[in-house]
């Protein structure tokens, strides 16, 4: 092989990696990129004027996609809510607290199980990619019925009722007609759709479960046995406290929680963190209530797309 062979090969082999690592990331970026599913709650006739709006942004074309085949993103939605169930049992095991919109998730995770099964075995790739997808837009490069399907379970909270269901898409198809194709693909969708944000709202239950077993480690240490240690106990609160985010109250309350539980006094402790928390313009009061607000939501929401899996993967749609 002369110098010049050999260039060409050099040549021909760099080519290659670089084709092959822009392969792997897009593949990396198909099943990680964000899809936001926290959009504000309508009614059936705020729906219907979405589904107006969005049929005329709506901008198709029928070129394949290949990246957009949704299995591989279901497949890692599936990993993560596993991995969060597979901790939650590790928790009741230990006896320790769980959220109520965790015991959703411990009591039904089968449902999303056999939905991810089903899915994998109807969804066919090549009838997928028949499927037009959107030029522009936040879901560009997704099928417009996925899109469709995402935009309702977000503005329902997950829950799809057939009345509903009926009124958004003829409401759509007032101002953009879907093919048949579409149509008879959009129970599949509406079912991607809720797992994506039984997904979102295992990841909520996540960060609760951390938060709770930092209060529970600090109870632990320092407040439950023979000999308390407050003064350890307010140092080693004030250097988490020093970080607090309000956005996040589940620590604080679930330490109050623990401390109302152990049966003894613990004025010095909220007399501390009401100081600290005076900083932050904010209260114990306003904290817990803020947390309770958000586990309810939580729960419901859940609960929501626990209840429409089953809804739609067994309601006869002929």
């Amino acid at each position: 092989m002369n110098e010049l062979q050999m260039k060409l090969v050099a040549f021909a082999f760099v080519l290659g990696m670089i084709a092959w690592l822009v392969v792997y990331w897009l593949l990396k970026m198909r099943k990680t990129r964000s899809i936001d599913l926290r959009d504000a709650l309508l009614t059936v006739e705020e729906l219907e004027a979405h589904a107006k709006r969005i049929a005329l942004e709506h901008d198709v074309s029928k070129n394949r996609n290949p990246l957009s085949f949704p299995i591989p993103r279901m497949n890692d939605n599936y990993s993560s809510i596993l991995s969060v169930y597979k901790s939650l049992n590790e928790d009741v095991a230990q006896q320790r607290s769980v959220s109520s919109a965790a015991e959703w998730l411990l009591d039904n995770f089968y449902v999303v199980e056999e939905q991810v099964k089903g899915i994998r075995l109807e969804l066919n790739m090549e009838e997928y990619h028949r499927l037009p997808i959107l030029k522009s837009g936040p879901m560009k490069g997704y099928t417009r019925v996925y899109a469709i399907a995402m935009e309702l379970v977000s503005h329902s909270d997950g829950l799809i009722e057939e009345e509903m269901l009926l009124k958004y898409l003829s409401a759509y198809q007032s101002h953009s007609i879907l093919f048949n194709r579409e149509i008879w693909m959009i129970p599949t969708m509406i079912r991607l759709a809720l797992i994506e944000n039984v997904r979102m709202i295992s990841q909520k239950i996540k960060t609760t479960r951390a938060q709770w077993q930092m209060a529970d480690d600090i109870v632990d240490d320092y407040w439950i046995g023979e000999v308390e240690q407050t003064d350890v106990m307010i140092q080693h609160l004030k250097s988490r406290l020093d970080s607090l985010s309000e956005d996040n109250p589940s620590f604080i309350e679930h330490l109050f929680y623990r401390l109302r539980r152990s049966g003894k006094s613990y004025i010095n402790v909220l007399r501390f963190i009401d100081e600290i928390l005076e900083k932050y313009d904010t209260t114990t009061e306003s904290l817990a209530q803020k947390e309770h607000n958000i586990q309810a939501v939580s729960t419901v929401a859940i609960g929501n797309c626990v209840m429409s899996l089953k809804y739609v993967s067994t309601h006869n749609w002929e």
